[in-house]
């Protein structure tokens, strides 16, 4: 659970980068369009998103050996992007307005343009920010009844190779004694 919540907080703070940077635009005084205020609307929310993404790659390392970087960076924009044109789909509800996006005297080209990357890239950031590591852990293997006996007989036979050596030191000493002595 721990480890949860790791990759989920981590995620969000990294979906939660472009509302930062948003934010420090505008209390550095530059101008505010109407445009920002609702870019800065829907970033904010894109934090939802990322901790969906963190929950994501969480269940992805429960399973897997590795999350690259690559296959974050693929979760996080695939998952925004999809998000994205759900939306779309579900806004654009007649032939009439699809044909508007696309009127070049239309604000709503460039500003979809803006708008998707700006899910893509906090998409982006929320994969990227994710831990890199893996929860996986395979299980341990067990030892066979021959992988057993094998190693009593490996103990049993260092055993008595060094009782050998202990006898062999002992009779060396005693035989030095007895030089010593006579």
């Amino acid at each position: 659970m721990k480890d949860c919540l790791k990759f989920v907080c981590r995620a969000a703070a990294g979906a939660a980068i472009l509302p930062v940077l948003l934010w420090g635009y505008y209390l550095c005084g530059f101008p505010a369009t109407p445009l920002f205020w609702y870019f800065l609307s829907v970033s904010v929310g894109l934090v939802i998103h990322g901790a969906t993404i963190g929950a994501i790659i969480w269940a992805t390392a429960l399973f897997t050996h590795h999350v690259g970087a690559l296959l974050r960076l693929a979760v996080g924009v695939l998952l925004n992007s999809a998000v994205l044109t759900l939306g779309l789909l579900a806004a654009g509800d007649s032939w009439e307005s699809r044909a508007a996006y696309l009127d070049p005297e239309s604000q709503i080209l460039p500003f979809l343009i803006l708008l998707s990357g700006c899910y893509l890239l906090s998409g982006a950031f929320a994969g990227l920010a994710c831990p890199a590591g893996s929860i996986y852990q395979p299980e341990p293997k067990q030892l066979s009844w021959k992988q057993v006996r094998e190693y009593a007989l490996a103990e049993a036979e260092q055993d008595f190779w060094q009782m050998q050596l202990e006898a062999a030191e002992a009779e060396r000493g005693s035989t030095c004694k007895a030089n010593a002595a006579g």
